[in-house]
């Protein structure tokens, strides 16, 4: 596999072009590079953690933007070769984006249902104020 931006190589590129995006995430978010992690270092009963029997992690991120309002995130994980239709836990009501798929969703009742995850892939939600 090539790694590199001009390579012919479709997987190579296309992971190229992933990791490209998830360090531009990174670096744009200070609070994803801060030890606020929740849940650490147990599972939640509100449904964040690390679920082995069902191949899928749910965590939270947060902390203060360059401007100085929060910054939220919750990422989800599905690591199997399956999709899974799971219900997310969210921190706040509210419009979310998700950074990774640039997609958006409004959240009720702190949580989204039922909601499809492709196999080892993931979602990156975020929410500012």
């Amino acid at each position: 596999m090539r790694w590199n931006a001009d390579s012919q190589d479709f997987a190579g590129a296309r992971l190229f072009a992933l990791y490209k995006k998830l360090i531009r995430i990174r670096k744009e978010h200070a609070s994803l590079r801060s030890g606020n992690f929740f849940p650490f270092p147990f599972n939640h009963p509100d449904g964040y953690g690390s679920f082995p029997e069902k191949d899928v992690v749910i965590f939270h991120r947060y902390g203060p933007a360059a401007d100085g309002q929060v910054e939220r995130f919750i990422i989800a994980i599905n690591y199997s070769d399956f999709d899974k239709f799971i219900d997310v836990p969210f921190s706040v009501n509210g419009h979310w984006d998700d950074l990774l798929n640039e997609q958006s969703a409004v959240v009720e009742n702190f949580r989204l249902f039922n909601q499809r995850i492709n196999s080892n892939w993931g979602w990156i939600y975020f929410k500012k104020g």
